[in-house]
């Protein structure tokens, strides 16, 4: 979940066979993903795909607004109702990554057709210069949260979290506080869909902070982002916990741990922190590798993840895999995409 540096481990599907990968067997996966359907070339802006996470189906392709280009996907935990971040297509080489957001809505209907709506989310745009640091829809898809790091270029300006209506596109609450030394944008031009996550209640917020997790309760009063909110976890860089995903329960926080976070020369594993003490209270899946992957899903307990695996020796991205993991195995995910893989980031389930 950080936006920070990440060195990451793979998960070896020869340690055990999972069940058949269907909804049966996972039941916890949800079935439709968006995935931004990067480019072979930046000569083009980028689609989004709907798709079906078991059969590998293309859905339907979205394309960006005119003279825009997607860069970014969050959903709610209806698997229905997602949020798509556009920039303005081509990009400028003065501002990029730091292009202003429009934002639109996605919605799947129910049905054997798989209706796909999109239309245009009435928020105000973000302004030149602003870094995108993360963003959230609820639970329930009734609001949607923005974390800015405004005046990216020197000099620095202050972290921003913002929460919007849904329906009205009305601004709810807004807290700032001070910028953290380790804020940013972990794969620029793509934004953060797991910096910021809601709790299951749509009250409660996680968000990055520096080397940690901090949680919000966005109904109470205040609008000081570090006084009004309190640490939950405290990520130790490089290859022990990095990006950590707080489950929507609020219990947990899942990552990907490799030697240093306790685990034997050579291997790495998915595993589960308490938000509570900080502490490891469960491995999930243990790797015999040590090479790269990430969180990019989590139940609400933790008990399945959807993660990015990468061979030995890979670069997160393109040439690893996606799969859906459970402690009997891993599983692994076929997307209809240009690079293969969506890239970290570039999915939302």
């Amino acid at each position: 979940m950080f936006a920070t540096a990440v060195t990451l481990v793979i998960v070896r599907a020869v340690l055990s066979q999972p069940p058949p990968f269907t909804p049966a067997n996972f039941p916890a996966i949800p079935v439709y993903y968006v995935a931004l359907n990067n480019a072979p070339n930046q000569q083009s802006p980028d689609q989004v795909v709907v798709g079906d996470t078991f059969t590998g189906a293309r859905l339907a392709t979205v394309s960006p607004p005119a003279h825009g280009t997607f860069v970014g996907v969050t959903g709610a935990a209806d698997d229905q109702t997602f949020v798509l971040g556009a920039e303005p297509f081509p990009w400028s080489d003065k501002w990029w990554p730091l292009e202003p957001r429009t934002w639109y809505l996605l919605r799947i209907a129910p049905g054997p057709d798989h209706a796909v709506r999109l239309t245009r989310f009435r928020i105000p745009a973000t302004p030149f210069g602003d870094d995108m640091a993360g963003m959230a829809l609820s639970p329930d898809g009734s609001k949607f949260a923005v974390e800015l790091l405004q005046n990216y270029s020197l000099p620095l300006g202050p972290e921003v979290l913002r929460v919007y209506s849904v329906t009205s596109g009305a601004l709810l609450r807004s807290w700032t506080g001070a910028r953290s030394d380790t804020s940013y944008s972990a794969y620029e031009g793509t934004d953060d869909n797991t910096t910021l996550s809601w709790l299951a209640d749509g009250t409660m917020l996680a968000f990055d902070y520096g080397a940690g997790v901090r949680m919000l309760d966005t109904s109470q009063l205040g609008n000081d982002l570090i006084a009004n909110s309190r640490p939950i976890v405290r990520s130790v860089w490089f290859d022990a916990c990095s990006r950590p995903v707080v489950t929507s329960d609020g219990k947990t926080d899942v990552c990907v741990t490799g030697p240093t976070g306790g685990f034997p020369e050579g291997a790495g594993a998915f595993t589960e922190y308490s938000t509570a003490t900080g502490k490891l209270t469960r491995t999930i899946y243990l790797s015999s590798r040590n090479t790269s992957g990430e969180v990019l899903w989590a139940s609400p307990s933790g008990d399945a993840l959807i993660g990015y695996l990468d061979p030995p020796g890979g670069m997160a991205f393109p040439g690893g895999s996606v799969g859906a993991i459970i402690k009997s195995g891993f599983s692994r995910i076929s997307f209809p995409l240009a690079s293969g893989v969506p890239i970290p980031n570039g999915v939302a389930w």
